[in-house]
């Protein structure tokens, strides 16, 4: 969510999980910070956007579909046809 950046730090908190249409716990029950020095300007763009109803005011989620997150077989799957076309073996992706 927006309150796990920390924009002064430059880092993500994750505390969360997405699966199967549910929010949980991180997998092994613990949160960790992740560096995106390189990668905040991108995500303020994002927060400071439109959402899908074009409306301006701020979405909880960070990555999301009409307000609510992104399934991991979305990302999985979009992954998997740009392999395919260009013509790379499958790899898993975490």
């Amino acid at each position: 969510k927006w309150g796990n950046i920390d924009w002064n730090h430059r880092y993500i908190q994750v505390e969360r999980a997405f699966k199967r249409g549910e929010v949980s716990k991180t997998k092994t029950g613990t949160s960790r910070r992740i560096n995106l020095a390189k990668l905040l300007a991108v995500i303020d763009r994002k927060k400071t956007g439109s959402n899908t109803a074009g409306r301006s005011e701020e979405v909880p989620w960070i990555f999301h579909r009409q307000e609510q997150p992104i399934a991991q077989n979305s990302v999985r799957n979009v992954f998997n046809r740009v392999l395919k076309k260009a013509g790379m073996r499958d790899v898993r992706i975490h």
